[in-house]
């Protein structure tokens, strides 16, 4: 897994991104505090599951915009192509 999976990338084109975004980030808290205090299993796999939970909210997020963010890279006025 590489480092992608630990990163998040917050779409803020408008007010209903940041409302999502809350509630997005807010859950991935509860499940990131859940796994951490599990004490059956491995760091190793702590970890991982703590990397599946961002992967989870990171295509949650990028979901929620991807209509809006492909709109805006389509009308891009510095795109000279």
């Amino acid at each position: 897994m590489g480092a992608e999976m630990s990163r998040i990338d917050i779409p803020m084109l408008h007010n209903d991104h940041i409302k999502w975004a809350a509630c997005t980030l807010m859950e991935l808290a509860d499940c990131l505090g859940e796994i951490a205090s599990r004490k059956n299993q491995t760091a190793v796999n702590r970890i991982f599951d703590a990397r599946v939970a961002v992967y989870y909210a990171r295509k949650v997020l990028r979901q929620y915009a991807s209509d809006d963010i492909k709109g805006v890279r389509d009308n891009n006025h510095w795109n000279y192509d």
